[in-house]
């Protein structure tokens, strides 16, 4: 896997990658225990399709490391994170009219920082052992917690576990040389639960409260 941008502790040490291509096991699991919870919507069974491709993905690019699978592993990741972002600004914003609006603005802005970030890292991919491409994300998770108001505990908690995933993935190289499996394994299992994380905020989250004005003008607008 050397030809890549990233070549994981596990493969340097023994060649193959059956721990970080097993782990992503947990994601099928999130994806199943999403679909048989709650209600049977259409929003959910795409989110939990949604989970269980970003788990496949990955299972494909560990198993079978090429930059075509690589490129398939991370798009994986983007349509999770476009459609859980896109879901959550249009929950958050109260005027029915502008939640759509602020919700393709907000993706095609973390697309843009994304795109950014790919960039960045393909030039200096040792830069945080590749991680610099997840940071849009981190902020993209960030950024709401302000305005989810009561319900920002399950955004919070997302937040650090994802915080927590991004070390592991980061220090994967770092810790080869103590531990021959590296903590890509890992970075799927924190991982894993950001996404548990998120979808319970998906879940709980309300619109933000208006003022007296806006809420009027909100009621117009529904008129």
């Amino acid at each position: 896997m050397t030809e890549l941008p990233l070549a994981y502790c596990e493969r340097l040490s023994h060649g193959v990658e059956p721990l970080n291509t097993l782990s992503n096991l947990v994601y099928l699991l999130v994806a199943v225990w999403w679909a048989r919870s709650g209600s049977r919507g259409s929003h959910r069974r795409f989110e939990a399709v949604s989970v269980a491709l970003i788990g496949a993905l990955s299972a494909l690019f560990h198993t079978w490391p090429t930059p075509g699978t690589q490129a398939l592993d991370i798009a994986g990741i983007a349509l999770f994170v476009a459609l859980a972002l896109y879901r959550m600004i249009a929950r958050l914003v109260a005027r029915p009219t502008r939640r759509h609006a602020y919700a393709t603005l907000a993706v095609a802005s973390w697309l843009l920082a994304s795109a950014v970030a790919a960039t960045l890292t393909a030039r200096a991919p040792h830069v945080l052992n590749g991680s610099l491409l997840y940071l849009p994300t981190l902020v993209a998770l960030a950024l709401p917690i302000a305005a989810a108001g009561a319900h920002r505990r399950p955004l919070a908690a997302a937040l650090a576990l994802f915080l927590t995933a991004l070390a592991l993935r980061t220090l994967d190289a770092a810790a080869c040389t103590v531990w021959p499996y590296g903590t890509h394994t890992l970075w799927h299992l924190f991982s894993a639960l950001t996404i548990v994380a998120v979808l319970r905020a998906l879940s709980a989250a309300q619109p933000i409260a208006l003022s007296a004005d806006t809420a009027e003008a909100a009621s117009r607008e529904r008129r």
